[in-house]
C-alpha cells in the first residue's frame, strides 16, 4: 500500500514538473517570436568618468630614478667598501708575520 502511494505521487510530481516546463516554453516561445524589441545603443552616461589608468613607469620616472641611483652607487662603492674590510682583517695578520 504504502509502495503504491510513494510510486503515484512521484508519478503525480513527473506530471505537474512535464505540464510546467511546457507551459514555461510555450510562453517564452510565444513572447519572443511576436514581440520584437530593440536594442538602445546609445553612448553611455557621460557623468560617469573611466577609471583611472595606472601610469607607466618609465626610466624618467622619479622613483625608477632613485632606485637606479642607489643601484649604481652600491656598484661603485661596493670595491672600495669591500677592500678596506678587507684591509682592516689583514692589516692585523701582515704586522704579526712581519
Amino acid at each position: 500500500m504504502i509502495m503504491l502511494l510513494h510510486v503515484l505521487n512521484n508519478v503525480r510530481f513527473k506530471l505537474q514538473k512535464q505540464v510546467f516546463s511546457n507551459s514555461v516554453r510555450t510562453s517564452f516561445l510565444s513572447t519572443t517570436s511576436s514581440a520584437q524589441s530593440q536594442f538602445n545603443f546609445d553612448k553611455p552616461n557621460a557623468s560617469r568618468r573611466p577609471p583611472k589608468r595606472r601610469a607607466e613607469r618609465t626610466m624618467r620616472d622619479p622613483r625608477t630614478l632613485a632606485w637606479m641611483g642607489l643601484a649604481l652607487l652600491a656598484t661603485v662603492a661596493a670595491p672600495k667598501i669591500i677592500n678596506d674590510v678587507i684591509d682592516m682583517f689583514d692589516d692585523g695578520e701582515e704586522e704579526g708575520k712581519e
